[in-house]
């Protein structure tokens, strides 16, 4: 060291000084004068231990440094300059570089890890030199983060009282090595690449409820993936997602399952902000269309979702999980050709909410039987099996179609295979179904208002039985009626009827009563025996009923019979089935 007394300069000669078994050199300047306290104190460390640097530093330094390590030697060199008499905290800047070495933070390790840096106390000049000013960056970052390959220009951690991480990455990779991340839990990578380019800013701390921010995008192209929840397929995907500050774009998003073949743009308003302090308050904003939707291979959601345990995938899939799962999804749906079971559709326009607790059809138009159907409703997952209340309305449609496409709503009594015409309805009903999709038997209750017109009913058994019955010499095989209306209450198992008339071809029929799909069924009816050719050419109604109550009327009731089918009995006046 060298003192000159005239200037109260104290010299320090950079030389080399051991410090445990580390080899650093050390210089520096130190005013001593009346007019002059300035210090400069430099320290070289080429080739050092991370922890044995963080050593020689301040306690309050060591930790903020401590959620970091880095195993293999780093370049160090660093600067402390200040004022003796003033006082006050130095200016310590600290310059520092590693080549392949292994960076971890936060549990997370990043390997083949190459990168200069600094921290300051000063980041903004004039400030204090205290945590809310000071920074630690990272330059031209180069590693493997789980295999996947990135670069990241910048990464700084500013105002270390509340740290704020900023990162600009880019990387391309193999979408299979998200396996490594996700752990294969929720999504299975087979195929595809992804180029990203984000730039990041967000509380360093995870629990921290700051604003988060992101821009840029990722760029995914022909990839394929399971999604194990739902056990489901997809391939052939393409999508673009263009981050914006605190919401979330997908673009140009193009996905095949099964034969299902769909495009989609998607809009998820303050996701970076929501995805990790509350996934469920997400609303996904979804505009959905395809030629050709097949949803029979999707019948996966309507069962409760898999729940599945993977400790190596769940830092990451945590909040995605609960995205994918709570999170509200409005759905604008159009569709050229939907197919459901016996169901053919085409041009569905539809829009539906999905939420925590099940589906809500908010619209839904379909062209169908030569017809059209609206249909307002929703489908309740809350429980082990779906509860559904639906409200629907239905012009001109080939009533045959109907009920063939609806597996004849969950009954038996009258099919696809004896109705003809065209059906005009409305529906209000509740009742449960599987995940299956299926209606679960005698479930259904509410009320069906139906208007049949130029109708037949083909080989249906009851009518053959009254046939049988009162007209041997009739042919009951397919009859036909103009006009056939009526509203039905429907509880469960049972169906009442209110009065109504059936004019048809054959014979004019009035009935009343409950037709059950178990026990209960009885139905009174009244059948006059005069032709109804004979009165054609009435147009009175009323004159008309007048005239097919002349002569013989038989009183007759549809009862439960002992082998559990519908036998046909006579009644009379008095029964109150027939009344």
């Amino acid at each position: 060291m060298k003192y000159t007394d005239k200037t109260g300069l104290l010299a320090i000669p950079m030389q080399e000084i051991m410090i445990n078994k580390d080899d650093l050199i050390i210089g520096g300047n130190l005013n001593f004068s009346s007019d002059n306290t300035d210090y400069l104190i430099e320290i070289l460390a080429p080739s050092i231990l991370f922890k044995d640097a963080k050593s020689l530093l301040s306690s309050h330094i060591i930790s903020k440094l401590q959620p970091y390590d880095v195993k293999k030697p780093l370049e160090v060199h660093a600067y402390l300059s200040g004022k003796f008499k003033q006082g006050g905290d130095p200016l310590i800047k600290v310059n520092f570089k590693a080549n392949d070495n292994i960076l971890s933070t936060r549990g997370e390790t990043i390997t083949d890890c190459s990168f200069t840096g600094i921290y300051t106390n000063e980041w903004k000049k004039g400030l204090p030199r205290k945590d809310p000013n000071s920074l630690i960056a990272f330059y031209n970052l180069k590693g493997n983060f789980y295999e996947i390959p990135f670069t990241a220009d910048s990464i700084q951690i500013s105002d270390l009282r509340d740290p704020v991480f900023t990162g600009k990455f880019k990387a391309g990779f193999q979408l299979e090595k998200l396996n490594n991340i996700f752990g294969g839990n929720t999504f299975q990578f087979t195929a595809g690449t992804a180029d990203l380019n984000l730039v990041y800013k967000a509380p360093f701390n995870q629990l921290d409820t700051g604003r988060r921010y992101i821009y840029g995008t990722v760029n995914v192209d022909k990839g394929a993936a399971a999604y194990n929840p739902r056990n489901l397929l997809f391939k052939d995907i393409k999508m673009l997602m263009n981050f914006k500050g605190e919401d979330l774009f997908l673009e140009n998003l193009k996905v095949k399952s099964g034969t299902t073949s769909l495009a989609m743009e998607a809009v998820l308003k303050n996701f970076s902000n929501f995805y990790y302090t509350d996934p469920q308050k997400i609303l996904i904003d979804w505009k959905v269309k395809s030629p050709n939707v097949n949803l029979n291979e999707f019948l996966a959601f309507l069962g409760k979702r898999k729940q599945g345990s993977n400790p190596k995938g769940k830092r990451f899939t945590g909040n995605l999980d609960k995205m994918l799962e709570q999170a509200s999804m409005v759905m604008e749906i159009e569709v050229d050709r939907l197919i459901y079971k016996n169901f053919q559709g085409k041009d569905l326009r539809s829009n539906i909410t999905l939420n925590q607790s099940g589906i809500l059809i908010n619209r839904m138009s379909i062209k169908q039987g030569g017809g059209s159907m609206d249909i307002r409703g929703n489908i309740d997952q809350s429980g082990t099996v779906n509860r559904l209340n639906m409200n629907s309305r239905i012009n001109n449609v080939n009533v045959q179609n109907l009920f063939y496409a609806f597996d004849n709503f969950g009954q038996d009594a009258i099919t696809d295979k004896n109705l003809r015409g065209t059906f005009f309805g409305d529906a209000s009903v509740s009742g449960s179904m599987l995940p299956t999709g299926k209606i679960v038997p005698r479930s259904l209750s509410g009320k069906v208002s139906f208007d049949i017109r130029n109708g037949s009913l083909v080989n249906f058994e009851p009518m053959y039985k009254i046939g049988n019955f009162a007209f041997p010499n009739r042919d009951f095989s397919n009859i036909t009626f103009m006009n056939l209306k009526n509203t039905l209450s429907i509880s469960r198992d049972k169906v009442n009827i209110p009065p109504m008339e059936i004019r048809s071809s054959v014979l004019n029929i009035y009935l009343s009563g409950v037709y059950s799909f178990g026990e209960g069924t009885d139905i009174g009816m009244l059948i006059p025996l005069r032709n109804p050719r004979r009165d054609e050419l009435i147009t009175d109604a009323d004159e008309k009923r007048e005239r097919s109550l002349k002569g013989i009327v038989l009183n007759l009731r549809a009862v439960d019979g002992e082998d559990g089918k519908v036998k046909i009995r006579l009644g009379n006046k008095s029964d109150k089935a027939s009344e």
